[in-house]
């Protein structure tokens, strides 16, 4: 069986802004348990709100995977909160680039595959073009770093994935097309 861990924040952790209480789609709705399979075995290391670790103590991400085993393939979608948070996207791509080689310590770059997250859209969260602007531009910065590094990557602002009333989070059918297009890269 393969296992893959996948890091990335509300969007992988399957949060559903509509919902007050409960905060988080059905597993028959997020893209995490859409691409589990009897040859697959998924960890969803999905956060709300988690950003690419600024140091190696913040979020012990590499830690986290360590425990869980040795990985085949760990996919990583982070960036949308560092952006959030007023982050340009180059900075964004550095720390991506700091964050990917510590993951590199323990794991081949064959086995890493970077996701750029959506672009974001118009709506409650992002507060105008400016920001839309970082988001589209922050794909090409790691195509880019993916390159250099000899990982894989995909651009997922070219899915066309459906977003919510916030301009962020996916939708239901977001989730459905965000796990057709990755379920054919792994």
């Amino acid at each position: 069986m393969k296992k893959i861990c996948c890091v990335g924040d509300s969007n992988t952790y399957g949060y559903d802004p509509r919902v007050p209480l409960e905060f988080r789609y059905s597993e028959e709705v997020r893209w995490t348990c859409r691409i589990q399979n009897p040859e697959r075995d998924i960890y969803n290391m999905g956060m709300n709100g988690l950003m690419i670790p600024r140091a190696p103590s913040y979020y012990n991400i590499p830690e986290w995977i360590r425990q869980s085993g040795p990985m085949d393939e760990i996919v990583v979608m982070l960036g949308t909160n560092d952006l959030l948070e007023r982050s340009t996207a180059e900075e964004t791509a550095a720390r991506m680039k700091t964050f990917l080689r510590k993951l590199m310590e323990d794991n081949e770059p064959s086995s890493i595959l970077l996701l750029a997250p959506p672009v974001f859209r118009s709506g409650e969260w992002v507060e105008g073009e400016a920001m839309i602007e970082e988001s589209r531009r922050l794909g090409p910065l790691y195509e880019k770093l993916a390159e250099e590094l000899k990982i894989r990557f995909a651009d997922t602002g070219r899915w066309g994935i459906e977003v919510l009333y916030d301009g962020i989070h996916f939708s239901p059918e977001g989730h459905r097309v965000f796990a057709q297009h990755l379920d054919s890269l792994l």
